[in-house]
């Protein structure tokens, strides 16, 4: 069995989307929609296909999920050993990121290795989406959630709480809002797809449908329709650091927390370890930190 048809089960399965799926593992949809019809051929249909968005398991992929996943474990514990041994001979470190520190922090981080470790080279994997460790997907993952895996070890760098943020030069008729309820009175841009289920927006939703001018299902496309004076949204602190105005912080909405992870397997592996102290530092000077090891 392909190892390769087994990685794009369990892709597919995490994402429940071939398009997303597709994104994850950095292949066309149509070459993985090909393997992934391959892989039926040989044992079965495994996924109900609603929508190219939208894929469930038959009770044969649900069956031999448990296979998979233990054929998964096994292949990352034998990487990891591997890059034990190889330390900074191999110089690459596979970083996960969500979209927005994508575009602000990790270039910093990039010019900061550049200057004290040139020997090593960071992948990027730019997702909203948790990628796992556990399958070696990523060395390090920069998450913001209040449930940190308990096989992953890592630092809380900082809350991440909700503010009001508009363009740098927007025009407000009267003074700017200074309180949730304001937003009423003006143009809003809210959240769709998995963004909507977010108490935030959902409460836009309930409050602001009538002046809710667009909607997006991506906080980076959120903020640059913000910053092209679409309107103004709630979105995470962390746009403090994107060229946008902050008008106010929002106190109603639970707070995430900003962790930087890795497996406990490569706790060791030189090149991993000296990303992550320059990651948490990069972000210490930019953000409030918190001193929460795990």
């Amino acid at each position: 069995m392909d190892w390769n048809y087994t990685k794009i089960f369990l892709a597919v399965y995490r994402t429940g989307s071939a398009t997303k799926a597709a994104l994850m593992l950095g292949m066309s949809e149509s070459t993985l929609f090909r393997h992934l019809s391959n892989y039926e051929r040989k044992t079965g249909q495994l996924f109900i296909r609603h929508s190219r968005l939208s894929y469930t398991l038959t009770k044969l992929g649900e069956s031999i999920l448990s296979s998979a996943l233990e054929i998964e474990s096994l292949y990352a514990k034998m990487e990891r050993e591997i890059d034990k041994r190889d330390d900074l001979a191999s110089a690459q470190v596979i970083l996960t990121a969500p979209t927005s520190y994508s575009y602000f922090i990790v270039p910093l981080l990039i010019n900061q290795l550049a200057q004290d470790h040139p020997e090593i080279r960071i992948d990027l994997k730019v997702s909203n989406h948790n990628l796992s460790l556990n399958a070696h997907q990523a060395d390090i993952a920069l998450r913001v959630t209040n449930t940190p895996p308990n096989n992953y070890i890592g630092r809380k760098v900082t809350s991440v709480g909700w503010s009001v943020f508009c363009s740098q030069n927007y025009e407000f008729e009267s003074r700017p809002p200074r309180q949730l309820h304001e937003l009423a009175n003006y143009r809003i841009i809210g959240g769709s797809g998995e963004l909507a289920t977010i108490p935030a927006y959902e409460w836009i939703e309930k409050n602001c449908v009538e002046n809710c001018v667009t909607t997006s299902d991506d906080f980076f496309a959120l903020s640059h329709l913000v910053k092209c004076n679409q309107g103004i949204a709630i979105l995470p602190d962390e746009f403090e650091l994107h060229p946008l105005l902050k008008l106010f912080s929002v106190e109603e909405f639970l707070k995430n927390s900003l962790w930087v992870l890795k497996h406990r397997d490569v706790r060791q592996v030189k090149r991993v370890s000296l990303v992550e102290k320059c990651l948490i530092k990069i972000l210490a000077d930019k953000l409030r930190i918190e001193k929460h090891p795990r």
